[in-house]
């Protein structure tokens, strides 16, 4: 359902520690609905640094707004990735960030031996002046760090409304700290130019 606030479509985690093995997080939805309404992880929202999740996909999970900011479509949060598969996602604002994974502020995501795939974040502002979509993959926010071992970030898109509408880093926006050893970042795009 929508709300002004909403969180965690599929799974929301209040500072908790969260195991998920072997898992599937699909098709889940968090809904902002209103001029200043916020959506955050479409598959999972965790405040905690717990969370681990192993041999899993999240795939089809949509953090939307009709307001201001959808981030997250498939995680928001931090803790531990490790032989996961994460595709076909995305955050739908008029700041959209991270199609797949929001890595939250002041946090720490250890990603390994994963793949990060066809993941979307798309501005709804046709304003050149506000709005935009940054990270199709991912987006490392403030003070956070991304830990990245042997992973595929591939066709992954940052996806503005029009010519001039911000859009950023179709695999990775990083505003914090990234480290990345082995894998590869391949055939993402950051397109200003409408898809609609």
């Amino acid at each position: 359902s929508a709300d002004v606030f909403a969180a965690g479509g599929g799974i929301f985690g209040n500072g908790t520690d969260l195991y998920i093995r072997q898992s599937q997080i699909s098709y889940n939805h968090a809904s902002g609905d209103g001029a200043y309404a916020v959506a955050y992880g479409g598959g999972m929202f965790d405040w905690g640094s717990g969370t681990e999740i192993f041999m899993s996909q999240i795939d089809h999970n949509t953090a939307w707004s009709n307001g201001l900011t959808g981030a997250g479509g498939g995680i928001y949060g931090s803790g531990e990735i490790e032989k996961c598969d994460i595709h076909d996602n995305s955050a739908i604002g008029e700041t959209a960030y991270a199609g797949g994974l929001y890595i939250s502020p002041s946090s720490v995501l250890v990603l390994s031996n994963s793949t990060v795939s066809n993941n979307m974040s798309i501005t709804s502002s046709s304003n050149g002046s506000y709005g935009g979509a940054y990270g199709g993959a991912m987006y490392v926010d403030v003070s956070a760090m991304l830990d990245a071992t042997d992973n595929d970030i591939f066709d992954n898109t940052a996806q503005g409304w029009s010519s001039g509408t911000s859009a950023r880093g179709g695999g990775i926006f990083n505003h914090g700290s990234v480290y990345f050893l082995g894998g590869t970042i391949r055939g993402n795009t950051a397109s200003s130019e409408s898809a609609y």
